[in-house]
């Protein structure tokens, strides 16, 4: 007697291993594409605060060399006019030494309005602060305002999936 060769079926057992294998294969796709973008979002928070330090240092080293032209005032009893104008003397000196307490520094504009001495600082991937510093009656600083903001630039090149196509035959 003749056997009938079997045909290959495909038992539950085979067709469940098979839609966990599909599933793996898609969970183990959709991991690598968020662990990228994870890595993309750590070195854009990586460079925004080392931007932020870069302006925050510079700005309170203007501030400081700032109150030192200041003291030769303070010490002979001058005011405030007195003050600005040693300030408006030594704001070259002053915004030099700034630009100079961090190894890439932020482009620097400060000016002296009346008492008040105004810096704006901005980093090349657009971190800003602008500082506000108010000279007094007693020709001491006093910090006006002190604001960090960031100057809007899309950013598109950040890519979820990096794999290259490949060819078509």
């Amino acid at each position: 007697m003749k056997r009938k060769p079997s045909t290959m079926r495909m038992g539950p057992a085979s067709l469940f291993a098979l839609i966990i294998i599909l599933c793996l294969a898609v969970l183990g796709v959709l991991s690598a594409t968020s662990a990228q973008a994870g890595s993309a979002m750590a070195q854009r928070q990586a460079s925004f605060a080392t931007a932020d330090y870069a302006n925050e240092t510079v700005a309170q080293t203007l501030y400081a060399r700032a109150d030192e032209a200041l003291e030769p005032v303070r010490a002979q009893g001058g005011g405030s006019q007195a003050g600005c104008t040693a300030l408006d003397a030594a704001l070259p000196r002053i915004s030099e030494e700034a630009a100079a307490a961090v190894e890439n520094p932020p482009a620097l504009s400060v000016s002296l309005d009346g008492s008040q001495l105004t810096a704006h600082l901005e980093t090349e991937d657009g971190r800003c602060l602008d500082v506000s510093l108010q000279v007094n009656d007693d020709a001491s600083l006093s910090v006006a305002s002190w604001k960090a903001s960031t100057l809007w630039v899309e950013d598109t090149s950040d890519v979820l999936w990096t794999a290259e196509s490949s060819p078509t035959v």
